[in-house]
């Protein structure tokens, strides 16, 4: 029990470092492209770089974690991940911060992975159940680092001050607790061999594609939220990073209550609802003139977003017989795609768009999941519904 706890702090505080490291790198993307000055169709590239790198990734990521152990997996990813993004931000040139992206985002996949599965383990040896509130840590995580990047606005910090001591930080801690993770043995296969082994039950592969779309909109707040503010609503310099912190609020609070939502709503009726709270919170971002309205907005958009992966996740896994790792795959990959496309799409649609435009691709989006999850039939058998 002792072990027990003492890893799953552990892999609290890595999540929660996890998601200040994501979240720095989205507040600041408007800093990159001030400092290169590029347009938001050439910033696309660079998003693009690190969707590059985590795709390149993509195929060998089990075959990776498995040969090196999710601790040691964890210990090299968790120093290159912060590293490469202070590299990125240190950069003379764009393209060299391109490049540089590319390593960001190969190390954000990797490290994606070993959490995981060494959460999985953990969760395995302790009987305790405890995933969904790890993701949570990676969104308060994501919380502190939107609201420390607004402070260090406030105090006048230099962005590059700022940015070194944060990310060495990061960098020296994850590997500190890293290294008092225990020895485990995963045994993971090569993702895209178990995606070629699904077989090919349309509603699976719906959710799979619901899965693309909803990380898509997912991925596009991430990077896009911090420059629409400051681009269309004009608020205090300081105050335009509010937007991806209220909507990180949003994701966290969804996480944490989502177990408790699932036991009073059915996951189909629930999913078709969740879209549609984030349709309409991404409605009020575009269509309001103030900073103020723009915030609840966002608020309510992270609550509809949050819960809507982890439930297709639940449905996918109905729908295989016995061992579900085929089925959840295919809907992770795909997912975990739109994750990666979602920023660089917008910011193409944005050259030729606008931003505002090119954002409501993510309300129109929310609003096709919500109708296809009251269309079609995939709510979790009442078996393997019960808690």
């Amino acid at each position: 029990m002792q072990s027990y706890k003492k890893s799953a702090l552990t892999l609290f505080a890595l999540y929660f470092t996890n998601g200040v490291i994501f979240s720095t790198w989205g507040v600041f993307i408007p800093w990159l492209k001030e400092a290169h000055q590029v347009s938001n169709s050439l910033l696309s590239i660079a998003l693009f770089s690190m969707s590059l790198g985590a795709i390149l990734a993509m195929k060998r990521l089990g075959l990776w974690v498995s040969s090196m152990g999710a601790k040691k997996a964890i210990g090299l990813f968790s120093v290159l991940y912060p590293l490469s993004l202070w590299l990125v931000f240190l950069s003379p040139s764009f393209a060299a911060s391109c490049l540089l992206l590319m390593a960001f985002g190969l190390s954000l996949a990797v490290l994606d992975v070993a959490t995981n599965v060494e959460a999985t383990a953990v969760e395995r040896a302790s009987g305790h159940k405890f995933m969904s509130k790890l993701h949570g840590m990676f969104s308060l995580g994501g919380i502190g680092g939107s609201l420390a990047g607004l402070l260090s606005h406030r105090l006048t910090f230099s962005a590059l001050y700022y940015l070194s001591v944060v990310l060495i930080a990061a960098a020296v801690v994850s590997f500190l607790l890293a290294r008092t993770l225990p020895e485990t043995a995963p045994a993971v296969e090569d993702a895209t061999a178990e995606v070629r082994q699904t077989d090919g039950k349309l509603s699976l592969w719906v959710l799979g594609v619901l899965a693309f779309l909803a990380l898509l909109c997912e991925g596009a707040i991430y990077d896009w939220s911090t420059l629409y503010m400051q681009e269309f609503l004009h608020p205090e310099q300081s105050r335009a990073y509010l937007g991806y912190a209220f909507f990180s609020v949003g994701m966290t609070a969804g996480r944490f209550s989502g177990d408790t939502l699932r036991r009073a709503v059915r996951e189909k009726t629930l999913l078709s609802l969740m879209a549609t709270l984030g349709f309409i919170g991404m409605s009020i971002v575009l269509l309001s003139s103030s900073p103020g309205n723009a915030l609840v907005g966002f608020l309510l958009l992270g609550l509809g977003i949050s819960t809507l992966v982890p439930l297709m996740f639940i449905i996918a896994a109905s729908q295989g017989e016995g061992d579900a790792s085929k089925e959840i795959a295919l809907v992770t990959r795909m997912a975990y795609t739109g994750m990666l496309l979602g920023p660089v799409i917008i910011g193409a649609l944005s050259g030729w768009l606008g931003l505002q435009l090119a954002l409501w691709l993510v309300a129109i989006l929310l609003a096709g999941i919500a109708l296809t999850a009251k269309a079609r039939r995939l709510s979790v058998p009442p078996a393997a519904n019960g808690s």
